[in-house]
């Protein structure tokens, strides 16, 4: 499965933050983006409990101010 997550990061903190990021596990690419998120993250895990508890683990990360996950929705 994947997701990805918006990230809104403390001010001045945003290498912190992506230097943080990198190192969890099912992250698969962090980049900086414009508009109302400074960062994106692309996620990728075999099930859906995987995924919710590694955006519980970027939004612990002390730089992270807010975020917001997009998960996957299997479709038919």
């Amino acid at each position: 499965m994947q997701a990805c997550t918006l990230i809104k990061c403390e001010a001045g903190k945003l290498e912190e933050a992506v230097e943080n990021i990198k190192k969890i596990e099912n992250v698969k690419k962090v980049f900086s983006c414009s508009g109302q998120f400074d960062i994106a993250v692309l996620l990728e895990a075999e099930n859906l409990k995987a995924l919710g508890e590694t955006a519980v683990k970027i939004h612990s990360i002390k730089e992270v101010k807010a975020s917001e996950t997009l998960m996957e929705v299997p479709t038919i």
